[in-house]
């Protein structure tokens, strides 16, 4: 999965029961051979480190210059 910071990381709603999340990618990383992101999750107002699994996606931005 291919992330630039102020990407959005998308988990889909039907993950776990739970309602979709949106978060902004922050920056991304490689632990122990595995992608993971530092993402700021909108609702909540709170950052956590995330490896994608298969519920998640990205949400490219075109316009990085406007990322927080």
């Amino acid at each position: 999965m291919d992330a630039t910071p102020g990407d959005e990381l998308v988990i889909d709603g039907n993950d776990g029961g739970r309602d979709q999340r949106v978060g902004l990618i922050l920056s991304t990383s490689e632990i122990d051979g595995h992608v993971a992101y530092l993402v700021h999750w909108i609702v909540g107002d709170y950052d956590s480190m995330v490896s994608p699994w298969p519920a998640v996606h990205v949400r490219h931005r075109t316009d990085h210059s406007r990322a927080a």
